[in-house]
């Protein structure tokens, strides 16, 4: 193995090879910085490119603009509380708030170290137990994936500050928005009232950019006379970022393994691993109370298990030929498009290719973290933007956006909508987390449980017939009870 790794990476130090790493890590961030982008399209638009490259050159440039993507959507949940993709939002809790505070050099680096190092984790665990992991994720089956999702609302819903009854509400209420159009068993139409354009249902990134992006921009309009974003200057260094984060190692590990085993069940993607691993910290932590507030350990624990994630999806696109979450699956259609057909026979026909992959993978993380830390100073730079110049820039971005989704002038309008619903929400305490999950994983919680109850002819007993579900239930049991026993007793005043 070591001897192919070693092939694979003189293979990759050419200079064509090394200018589409490149281009690839550029294209990433700043795909990943625009919010409604996203790994998934970057690597989509990229593909017609890469296919007139030859085959090392095509899945390079894939491989690094995946890599980037990911971690390119946390520059602007940082910066401006809008998240890239679903896989960032629980970066905007701590990493906003850290920029308002004049440090956002201190929360990119911090964001940089931690995706660099939850990408090796995921691609360690990738190249050293592929198989076996691929056997585990074949165990996680409709019930499995659905009794999952519900925890990581359960997670959300208990463990974020404020009113857990007004968390359940927003979760509720996402779950109602997420079950518009299409009834997955029927066919028939639901909630759409006569509106055609209802029909397909509501893209979870139009909620991402409403509820972030849209509604941040209302809220900085009630202060369009400050003269800068909250902050006089910018504090901190990448170093310091960087020893923050070697300072939570124990959250950096652990957010790594969550985000990778997490990536492997096939449908479950980046969302939930960041969700999980997010409010793992905070239960875990010396400090909960800083979370929400600019806490240096949530940014750790929401980028690194987020980016653990690709290479925890590889396992089963690899060795099974089952994308592990959309991002993979795209690049799965990448790889066949060049001949390669994914499968248990893949790593003893074509192992020069696999392990190919493998060192692209381990460098893209590498390329992606040097490139944000040189750019950080300059991105972090937009915190000192006047509001009256940062609004129209925020706007323009939104709504470039929201149009590229699907090419339709609809979608703009109904951002501006939802970002309303974002602005109202924000106002009366009701916390958007658990409303934005809930519409992500929504269709994935629905069609999982149909087919359970298909495949049980309407037995519930079959949310119970497994040690994984078991597992995950005694998760939610603890998760629920422990703020209840723990909770702090108010000081007799004697």
């Amino acid at each position: 193995m070591h001897s192919d790794l070693i092939t694979a990476f003189i293979g990759l130090i050419q200079p064509s090879v090394l200018l589409w790493m490149v281009i690839g890590s550029f294209v990433g961030i700043v795909a990943g910085i625009l919010p409604g982008i996203g790994a998934s399209l970057t690597m989509a638009l990229l593909i017609p490119i890469s296919f007139s490259l030859p085959k090392e050159q095509g899945l390079v440039a894939l491989i690094f603009a995946w890599s980037a993507a990911v971690y390119g959507g946390s520059i602007s949940s940082i910066l401006i509380n809008t998240p890239g993709t679903g896989a960032n939002v629980m970066t905007c809790l701590d990493g906003f708030p850290m920029a308002r505070a004049g440090k956002a050099r201190v929360a990119l680096a911090i964001s940089a170290t931690s995706s660099m190092v939850g990408g090796l984790i995921g691609v360690f665990f990738l190249i050293i137990f592929a198989p076996p992991l691929a056997n585990f994720a074949m165990k996680f089956g409709p019930s499995e994936n659905f009794m999952l999702v519900l925890f990581s609302l359960v997670i959300v819903s208990f463990t974020l500050k404020g009113s857990t009854l007004k968390g359940l509400i927003s979760a509720g209420f996402g779950f109602l928005l997420s079950f518009v159009g299409y009834d997955i068993l029927t066919g028939e139409m639901r909630y759409t009232f006569g509106i055609s354009y209802l029909e397909d249902g509501l893209d979870f990134l139009l909620f991402v950019i409403g509820l972030f992006a849209i509604a941040q921009i209302l809220e900085f309009l009630s202060d369009i006379n400050e003269s800068i974003l909250g902050v006089n200057k910018i504090t901190g260094s990448y170093a310091e970022g960087i020893r923050l984060t070697i300072r939570n190692w124990k959250t950096l590990i652990k957010s790594s393994v969550m985000g990778t085993v997490i990536g492997f069940a096939p449908g479950i993607g980046t969302s939930t691993a960041s969700v999980v691993a997010y409010g793992e910290a905070e239960r875990s932590s010396k400090c909960p109370e800083q979370f929400g507030k600019g806490s240096p350990e949530g940014i750790v624990a929401a980028e690194a298990s987020n980016n653990a994630v690709q290479g925890g999806a590889l396992i089963p696109t690899l060795t099974l030929g089952i994308p592990g979450n959309s991002d993979s699956a795209v690049f799965l259609s990448g790889l066949m498009m060049y001949g390669i057909m994914p499968g248990r026979d893949l790593f003893q026909s074509n192992s020069s290719l696999v392990y190919f992959v493998f060192a692209a993978l381990i460098l893209s993380q590498v390329a992606f973290c040097a490139l944000g830390l040189s750019l950080s100073g300059l991105f972090s730079k937009i915190t000192m933007i006047p509001l009256k110049f940062l609004i129209p820039l925020l706007w323009v971005v939104s709504a470039t956006g929201t149009y590229a989704l699907h090419n339709n002038l609809i979608d703009v309008f109904v951002v501006i909508l939802i970002g309303i619903l974002g602005y109202v929400m924000r106002k009366a305490d009701f916390p958007i987390i658990p409303l934005l999950m809930a519409v992500i994983l929504g269709p994935m919680a629905e069609k999982n449980f149909m087919r359970a109850m298909m495949i049980s002819d309407g037995s519930f007993s079959i949310f119970v017939n497994s040690y994984i579900n078991i597992a995950i239930i005694l998760l939610i049991v603890v998760v629920i009870s422990l703020p209840l026993i723990f909770k702090k007793k108010p000081k007799s005043k004697d």
